[in-house]
Formats: C-alpha cells, sequence, structure tokens
C-alpha cells in the first residue's frame, strides 16, 4: 500500500510538470500571437508571459487552497442555497472552515518547477538578447 502511494505521489507531480508545461507553450504561440514580434526579445517577451500566467495560477490556486477564500466561497453557497434549496450545505462557518481539505505538495512542486523552467529560459534569453 505504501509503495502505491509513493507512486501516485510521483505520478501527480509529473503529470502536473507535463502540463504546465504544455500550457505554458501554448501561452507561448498566444504570446507571439498577441505580440506579432518573432525576434530573440520576441522569445522573451512571449516566454516571461507564459511564466507570469503560470505563476499568478499557482498562486491564486494555492491561495485558494490554503483557505483565502473561504468566505467568500461560503457566503455564495449559504446564499444559493437559501434561494434554491430547503437544506443547509453547512450548519455554519466554523464547520465550513475545519471542513478536511487535501492540499497536494506534489501539485504544487510541479507548478513551481515549470513556472521556474519559464522565467529560467526567459531570463536567458533576455541575456542573449542583451549581449
Amino acid at each position: 500500500m505504501h509503495k502505491i502511494k509513493k507512486i501516485i505521489k510521483y505520478t501527480t507531480f509529473w503529470i502536473t510538470l507535463a502540463s504546465f508545461i504544455a500550457v505554458g507553450w501554448l501561452l507561448i504561440w498566444i504570446g507571439f500571437v498577441i505580440s506579432g514580434d518573432t525576434s530573440l526579445l520576441g522569445w522573451s517577451n512571449a516566454v516571461l508571459f507564459s511564466a507570469v500566467i503560470i505563476l499568478g495560477f499557482g498562486w491564486i490556486l494555492f491561495a485558494s487552497l490554503s483557505g483565502f477564500f473561504d468566505m467568500l466561497f461560503y457566503s455564495t453557497a449559504a446564499f444559493a442555497t437559501s434561494l434554491f434549496s430547503r437544506k443547509k450545505r453547512m450548519r455554519n462557518y466554523y464547520e465550513f472552515t475545519q471542513r478536511e481539505k487535501k492540499i497536494n505538495k506534489q501539485f504544487f512542486t510541479g507548478v513551481g518547477i515549470a513556472c521556474a523552467l519559464f522565467f529560467i529560459a526567459a531570463i536567458t534569453l533576455y541575456i542573449v538578447y542583451i549581449a
């Protein structure tokens, strides 16, 4: 059982890393389409655009899973439940915040490494452009 959990843990990391690198390449393509510049500076800008978008997504996701937006989620769910349903989701805000949350560290590690790779690539391309 322990071996299966270890395999799943590393599989989550590699799938996340590969997914965000693929999304990064898609964002680089979008950056080229938006800027229309295919020079070395255009490459640097497109890769930096990709890195910033991935960093922002990872940061918002981390904040969400850490409980930063719990008040917003609880109030929206309570309001919608009171309008459309007679049963309650949670009795109070404290119970809502004490529910079990699974934050997969391997997921955030994959996002962080993908973002770091794109930042390193953008900085390298910019240094080559300057030289």
